[in-house]
């Protein structure tokens, strides 16, 4: 770490020396895992001296650093502390594994839920729209047995005033009517 410089090869193909990465350009000075407190010497320049940055360490995803971090697993130390990272980021994959496991539960169920109910919706929208139907059908009914009934009587009252026409047309055109008529008037 801080070591020898690096060559790099650009896109376009040119080549740089003494480039600087984090395998070569940062160097742990100390961490602190109880407040993460940490200080790193970084490289920028290889033939320069390194800058120390001191701050607080933090960690994002799944919690596991690259290897200048453990001091490229240099002592048994290194190791253990690079080991307990990934224990660590093993017990948080699993719960949140776990969580994701039990949100797809929740969320299946409250999926089976809302489709009960979108059902129960249907239906009792579907029984609302029969009833209507019927509740129209038996208005329409009645509207023509009233309409038939209307003109049964209409028909019964027209053939009961012709049939009194002709009863009384004969005593219409009698003399001894139109005398009778006279006397009474």
């Amino acid at each position: 770490l801080g070591g020898e410089a690096q060559t790099y090869t650009t896109g376009d193909g040119v080549e740089i020396r003494k480039a600087t990465s984090t395998r070569n350009g940062l160097e742990l000075v100390s961490f602190d895992s109880s407040t993460n407190a940490i200080t790193v010497k970084i490289t920028v320049v290889p033939d320069e001296p390194p800058i120390t940055v001191t701050g607080t360490l933090k960690r994002h995803g799944i919690g596991i650093m690259q290897s200048w971090f453990y001091n490229d697993f240099a002592t048994d130390a290194d190791r253990t502390r690079a080991f307990k990272d990934i224990t660590a980021a093993e017990v948080n994959l699993t719960s949140a594994s776990a969580d994701l496991q039990r949100s797809v539960i929740q969320t299946a169920s409250d999926q089976r839920k809302i489709d009960n109910a979108l059902d129960e919706l249907t239906k009792q929208s579907s029984a609302v729209s029969l009833d209507q139907q019927d509740q129209l059908e038996e208005v329409r009914i009645k509207a023509a047995q009233q309409y038939q009934a209307m003109l049964t009587n209409l028909e019964n009252l027209s053939q009961q005033q012709q049939n009194y026409l002709n009863a009384f047309a004969g005593f219409i055109d009698s003399p001894f009517a139109q005398a009778s008529l006279n006397l009474i008037a």
